[in-house]
């Protein structure tokens, strides 16, 4: 009898002490200090073809030390493209940060023997549409300002203007960049594409994915006028 007792009391006394150290840490969090990322240049850059690319870097600072930054991507200036560079940081409680910059590579000799400028009509877009339009500005012999990149034609997408850069003859990128109806938008060459990749035209006709407020993910078909 008096081991039962004995027991019951230690459990009791457990019990308790437990319950003391719940209570005492109830409400209590941890801080942590994020890495602070800093960018030096831009994060969008242009380079030419063959040229080198000097990459200006990211800093990190946790609590105002200094960071490990690793940087995972690369560029080939070799072939005209978009390349993704992404900076990530870890913090001490192993919380991460990242940043990224995009690299486009421009093959400006053969992007200036096509020329893209024009109105293209959207023909297909999840079932046949007609008499929506697009129209592409030369600004650059590799550079265009595209209006209604949708093909929408109402008083929104009227007030869309997207830069596009032409990497080589049949290529073209439109990189992440303002959204007029919210956030940021780019295009993708395909339905499902998370990042701006390069997006083939032959002139007369382009298929891309607009990704942004305002817009479905649907491949766009428009051909030119």
């Amino acid at each position: 009898m008096n081991k039962i007792i004995y027991s019951i009391g230690i459990l009791l006394v457990l019990f308790l002490f437990t319950a003391c150290e719940k209570e005492d840490t109830l409400g209590l969090s941890k801080q942590t200090n994020y890495v602070v990322l800093t960018m030096a240049g831009d994060e969008l850059i242009v380079v030419d073809k063959g040229a080198t690319f000097t990459d200006p870097g990211v800093t990190g600072t946790e609590a105002g030390e200094a960071a490990e930054v690793v940087v995972t991507g690369s560029v080939d200036v070799s072939t005209g493209g978009i390349y993704k560079l992404t900076y990530t940081s870890i913090n001490v409680d192993g919380y991460p940060a990242s940043v990224n910059r995009y690299v486009v590579v421009i093959d400006k000799a053969a992007a200036a023997t096509v020329d893209l400028a024009g109105q293209y009509e959207r023909t297909y877009y999840g079932k046949p549409r007609s008499g929506t339009y697009s129209d592409w500005t030369k600004v650059e012999d590799w550079k265009y300002t595209v209006n209604d990149p949708g093909g929408v034609d109402n008083a929104d997408h009227d007030a869309i203007n997207i830069t596009i850069y032409q990497v080589d003859a049949t290529h073209f990128v439109v990189p992440i960049q303002k959204n007029p109806l919210g956030g940021t938008m780019f295009c993708s060459s395909t339905k499902g594409g998370d990042v701006p990749d390069n997006i083939e035209h032959n002139g007369a006709k382009y298929l891309w994915s607009v990704k942004g407020a305002g817009f479905g993910t649907n491949l766009r078909t428009l051909e030119k006028r």
